[in-house]
């Protein structure tokens, strides 16, 4: 897999195929483990994508404050001091604001969340097969393990064209 997911072994044990489970439980298992992983994913992405803009703006308000400052009478002895903290603070705006382009957790964010909504719809899919009768068809099943294949194997498709395109958008 690309560096777009990260190598992550807590949900190995589910994702493991048991030959003594049916392939319907066995699919099961692996869709429920990529939920799991995928909303993970797209949580740790949305909190970092969070943070870097809370920092910026703190950042941001924090220079501006230090530079306003320095126009009042109580503030004059400190008056080099707050300009080389409001100097300092600026030029990390700068490189949060450059580390959240380059990482695009948002970005990320969406990309997970968007395959953890079509992992649901195929687990509800493979739940309701299953409702209709005693077990799946095979054909239903390797229909639905293909597009549990294809949502995984997107992800990373869809990472690759971003890093060639970064303004190409995640699909819906």
């Amino acid at each position: 897999m690309s560096n777009a997911i990260k190598n992550d072994t807590r949900y190995d044990e589910l994702r493991a195929f048991n030959k003594e489970e049916s392939p319907e439980v066995n699919l099961r298992n692996a869709i429920a483990a990529d939920i799991l992983e995928f909303g993970d994913l797209a949580e740790q992405r949305r909190s970092a994508a969070f943070w870097l803009r809370i920092v910026a703006a703190a950042f941001g308000a924090a220079t501006t404050v230090l530079i306003g400052a320095q126009g009042f009478e109580i503030f004059k002895s400190y008056k080099e001091t707050l300009s080389v903290a409001a100097l300092v603070l600026s030029a990390l705006v700068t490189v949060v604001n450059a580390g959240e382009a380059f990482f695009d957790f948002r970005w990320d964010w969406v990309r997970f969340k968007a395959t953890y909504a079509k992992l649901y719809g195929l687990l509800y899919r493979l739940n309701f097969e299953n409702a209709k009768s005693e077990s799946v068809e095979s054909k239903k099943l390797d229909e639905i393990s293909q597009e549990h294949i294809d949502a995984i194997v997107g992800v990373n498709v869809q990472w690759v064209a971003h890093q060639t395109n970064p303004t190409e958008q995640p699909p819906p």
